[in-house]
Parts: structure tokens; C-alpha cells; sequence
């Protein structure tokens, strides 16, 4: 569903559906004003529209460290991908001015660094600036060139999911058993506050649950190895209620149902592209044959002798990748932890609405609009290429880190997805 979370300067949590709300700065304080979508369209298609990237190194609590934002170098990039698990990610390189130490106790350039990103936009015509967040972030790798009177750092980073994955971190060591019938919620809270290291734990942010889940007790015993890591098994946990895992704007963790995900095309579009339009600018659309996979087989637990089996297959007459037009490919999922036909059926409609994302998309550039973001849908009215308020379901976001910056998006078809009719 298209709803947008802010926080005002005492970090409360404000949800909108349609009402867009940023941060403004200036000056002297920072405080909450509430922007409607006509205002946000203003904003965005003023000729003397800018934008600032702010960048701070964070304390394991996630305060402020300290403010890089001065000191970020032009042609970096900030990217948004549709996915379970790590969502967002950045390059950044930014003059290290002040010789900053890198050293795991007295500097803050080391594995595992947090940072926060946030994107501004501001016009000519006022000095009020519209502070929008972009993600919460541990630093993966940073390069320092060696080149004569050169003194940057590139830092690559990639969100807190990367923490709990084995990317950066999250590895179990002594390996987890969770009992039969123990509270998902309250498991997934008792790991995230583990600690990684001597006093400091995964996370210290609670996550977002949706209310109905807080009663959902695990069916079976779930056991994970030391090859294993935190991360995979809170995916392992969600997925019992049919969860997708993420991270947010904001660092906090967040979920959303799969069957949710299938019902986009009745999600409001929160932008409209029309042809000529200035901010709708280059446009190609790639097939991609090899990756099409229109059937997807659901194998789960076995349950007395009789294994949970599902297939699911893309029928939908609109799809270039039907398997009445296209030779079927078959994706087989297996996953014990499937114990009921529903629940295979979700998961299989699921991934084969996924994989519809991948062969057939359209890729488009425009200027940076930041209150979109993966899973949104928007319109597009282009008589070029026969597209009358067609939906679209956003993909992909790379975005370029400099004051001119824009956006290039990979968008799909939402009459061309995946289901099985």
C-alpha cells in the first residue's frame, strides 16, 4: 500500500497515505510542514529546482557522530532495488579534508560504520528546504586512490539488512533453536537485540509489524546452524505469515505481506509522467529473454508422508510471457517451512508476480522525485508509445548524488505481470 512514514524533531512517527509531509530546514530549526501531492508537483517541475545530499556518521544508537554533507564529492550514486532483505545502498566519495582516522576505535571509517543519508530540495525562489530521508546505512568497503594531492574517500555502503545477512554481518555462532509454538514477533525482537559484540546489539530500533501479527506462533521447531546468520532467520520466521523483510527511510525494520504485494494494481499512483513533460525525459524498454520464468513450483514440508506441493503458472492473456505464447520455464521453490497448501499457494504466486518483474521493463530517466520508491505504482501518459495513464509498477531507483541530480527508474507493466488465472 502507498503510505509514506515521517518523523517530526522528536522522532515521532507520523504515517500518511496521500498526504506527503517532509522535514523543513533552515537556519534555525527544523520542524514538520505538511506539503499536498499539487505542492510536491510544484516543487519538483520548478526550472530552479536543486538538491543537497546530507551525509552523517552515526553513533551505534544512530545519533549524529558526525556531519560529512560539506565534504561529499559530486557523482556518487543512492540505489533503491525491490527485494527481501537489502533494499537500498550508496557510493559516496567525499574529501577526507580533516585527515579522519581510519581505525575501528577512534575513527569512524571502519566495517560496520552507520551512517545516515538525507536528500534536500529546495528552489530559487524560497530558502525553505524540504529535508527528505533516504536511509539508514553500514559502511560495507571504502577505497582511498593514491594519486599525487588527492585525498578522498569513497564509501560504499549498504542498509542495515546487510548487518544481519553475513554481508557485513549477522553471523550465528553458536547456532539458534527456537521452540515450537514461540511468539514470531517477540523471536525476531530477542535477535535483533543479541548482541554482535560485547554491549552493543543488531539493532536497537523495534521493528514494524503489522498489528495482526504480534499472536503468530511458529508451527515447528526451527534450528539454525553456525553457517547460518541472523538475518536468515528472521526470513525464515516471517515467511511463516507470509512476510516480506526490509529496512526503511528512517533504519527501522518493516514488513509487508506477499499477498499484499499481488494487489498493487489497486494501490493509488503516487505520480503522473506525461510525454511532454521536461522531468520525463529518455526511455528504452528491454526484453530479457533468458531470465523469463512464467511457472513456479512450491515444494514444502512433509508432513506424514505427503509433501505440500503447488504450481503455479503465468496465464495472464496480457503478458508476453504467458505460457500460451512463451515456452514454459519452470522456477522450483522448495521450503519446509511451508506447511499448508494456502500458504504454498501465496508463496508460489508471489515469486511468479517477482520473476514477471525481471524480463520485460522499461527504463526511464527524469529528475530526482523523492517521495517515490520501489513497489509504488505510477502513471504514464505518452501517446508515442501508445501509453494512455498506464500502470506502473516501480522496480528499481538509481539515483545520481549531485545538485542537478536525477533519477533513472526501472518501471514494469502492471498489465503485463505475472498471475495465474
Amino acid at each position: 500500500m502507498a503510505y509514506i512514514n515521517f518523523t517530526d524533531i522528536n522522532n515521532n512517527v507520523i504515517t500518511t497515505s496521500l498526504d506527503y509531509e517532509f522535514m523543513v530546514k533552515d537556519t534555525r530549526i527544523r520542524v514538520v510542514d505538511r506539503l499536498k501531492l499539487h505542492e510536491v508537483e510544484e516543487l519538483i517541475n520548478n526550472p530552479s529546482v536543486r538538491y543537497t545530499f546530507y551525509l552523517y556518521a552515526l553513533h551505534d544508537d544512530e545519533t549524529v557522530k558526525l556531519d560529512l554533507s560539506n565534504y561529499i564529492i559530486d557523482g556518487g550514486s543512492y540505489t533503491i532495488n525491490y527485494a527481501c532483505g537489502v533494499r537500498r545502498k550508496f557510493s559516496i566519495s567525499i574529501y577526507n579534508a580533516e585527515n579522519w582516522q581510519l581505525h575501528p576505535f577512534n575513527g569512524f571509517l571502519w566495517k560496520g560504520s552507520k551512517f545516515k543519508l538525507e536528500i534536500g530540495v529546495r528552489t530559487a525562489q524560497t530558502q525553505t528546504e524540504y529535508i527528505y530521508p533516504a536511509g539508514v546505512f553500514i559502511l560495507q568497503d571504502f577505497e582511498i586512490p593514491h594519486q599525487y594531492k588527492t585525498n578522498q574517500i569513497t564509501l560504499n555502503a549498504i542498509d542495515k539488512f546487510g548487518g544481519l545477512d553475513g554481508t557485513v554481518g549477522g553471523k550465528i555462532v553458536n547456532g539458534i533453536y527456537i521452540p515450537r509454538g514461540s511468539n514470531i514477533v517477540q523471536m525476531v525482537k530477542s535477535l535483533l537485540k543479541s548482541e554482535k559484540i560485547e554491549g552493543c546489539c543488531f539493532d536497537n530500533k523495534s521493528p514494524l509489524f503489522p498489528s495482526w501479527a504480534y499472536g503468530a506462533t511458529t508451527p515447528y521447531t526451527i534450528s539454525e546452524s553456525s553457517d547460518s546468520t541472523i538475518g536468515n532467520v528472521i526470513k525464515t520466521l516471517v515467511s511463516i505469515i507470509n512476510l516480506d523483510v526490509f529496512y526503511d527511510e528512517y533504519g527501522r525494520m518493516c514488513f509487508e505481506e506477499m499477498r499484499d504485494n499481488l494487489l498493487v494494481d489497486t494501490s493509488p499512483a503516487l505520480w503522473t509522467f506525461v510525454g511532454e513533460d521536461s522531468i520525463y525525459t529518455t526511455h528504452t524498454t528491454k526484453m530479457d529473454y533468458q531470465s523469463v520464468e512464467n511457472v513456479v513450483e512450491v515444494e514444502g514440508a512433509n508432513l506424514n508422508g505427503n509433501i505440500i506441493n503447488v504450481r503455479v503458472s503465468n496465464t495472464n492473456p496480457k503478458s508476453p510471457t504467458n505460457i500460451s505464447v512463451f515456452e514454459p520455464n519452470i522456477c522450483k521453490v522448495v521450503d519446509e517451512n511451508i506447511t499448508d497448501i494456502d500458504s504454498a499457494t501465496i508463496r508460489g504466486e508471489y515469486e511468479l508476480f517477482k520473476r514477471s518483474l525481471l524480463p520485460i521493463s522499461m527504463n526511464f530517466s527524469t529528475v530526482l522525485i523523492p517521495i517515490l520508491n520501489v513497489n509504488n505504482v505510477v502513471l504514464i501518459d505518452d501517446e508515442y508509445c501508445n501509453l494512455y495513464r498506464a500502470r506502473f509498477l516501480i522496480n528499481s531507483i538509481s539515483i545520481s548524488v549531485s545538485g542537478m541530480s536525477r533519477m533513472d527508474m526501472s518501471i514494469v507493466n502492471l498489465e503485463e505481470v505475472a498471475f495465474d488465472g
